[in-house]
């Protein structure tokens, strides 16, 4: 599954063959304690409006400042420069923290998400993403076989660490840490036994989501308070009132922050 939303009926086929697409992308963060691994985000990338004629442009336009930070955007501008960034509106919980960012993308909203699909950002050093595969609706552990491939580096060693002490920063229920047994066994930077426990812990975390949404996900309460990934997007949501409201329809057909939805998971 990626982290990438998109509208449906925006993938409609178009007889214009090539057009401009404006994309406003919010991101909102939930920020973590001190050393503390615990953090809820939410990545919305949507496709507002097909721009091919200036009234269509103007229209889009308007569409975004009724929702957005971005009360006033130059689209031809826009284009000729590159991502839009800014802070949303100050959040009542000091945690949270809002921020968005809006573009014009060549192509057509279809274009656009296949090649979202085809993206992988292990080619992008700069992202430090060091592991990525796609996954299916129902998988097993051995879609996450990648594990143990891990490259060996800072970041991959202070996890391994962190996994097999079952440090207080591991985003894990208390159940899952019960799963967790050091073994013996062999293997590269990531061992065996931390490989095989984070692709039993993944791959019940996805079906969860698949079958019920982020309401069946358990909570992380291995170590500390209780914290829900439903309970964190949808307060997160609620502070962001407009953009909650522009996008009900969509994420109510969605499983973010509630039961299942009726998209499928590689739609978002």
């Amino acid at each position: 599954m990626k982290p990438y939303c998109d509208d449906p009926e925006n993938l409609q086929p178009s007889d214009i063959e090539r057009y401009p697409l404006l994309v406003m992308k919010p991101k909102m963060l939930s920020l973590p304690r001190p050393f503390s691994a615990r953090a809820c985000g939410l990545f919305l990338l949507v496709s507002l409006l097909r721009l091919g004629l200036t009234i269509a442009r103007a229209d889009a336009v308007s569409e975004l400042a009724s929702f957005s930070i971005f009360d006033k955007v130059d689209l031809a501008q826009l284009a000729k420069s590159d991502v839009k960034t800014a802070h949303g509106p100050p959040m009542k919980n000091p945690r949270f923290l809002a921020v968005q960012s809006c573009y014009v993308a060549p192509g057509s909203p279809a274009q656009q998400i296949e090649a979202l699909r085809r993206w992988d950002p292990t080619r992008h050093r700069e992202l430090k993403v060091f592991l990525h595969t796609d996954l299916p609706s129902n998988p097993t552990p051995a879609n996450f076989e990648k594990l143990k491939n891990a490259p060996d580096n800072a970041s991959v060693r202070s996890f391994v660490a962190a996994t097999q002490k079952l440090s207080s920063d591991l985003q894990v229920s208390k159940d899952e840490a019960k799963k967790f047994s050091a073994g013996t066994g062999g293997g590269g930077a990531m061992p065996a036994p931390v490989a095989a426990f984070w692709a039993d812990v993944l791959t019940a975390r996805t079906k969860s989501f698949v079958s019920g949404g982020m309401a069946a996900e358990p909570p992380y309460d291995h170590a500390g308070p209780s914290i829900r990934a439903s309970e964190e997007v949808n307060g997160l949501l609620r502070e962001q009132e407009k953009i909650r409201r522009q996008f009900s329809g969509f994420l109510g057909a969605t499983a973010i922050g509630r039961g299942a939805g009726s998209f499928t998971p590689e739609l978002y």
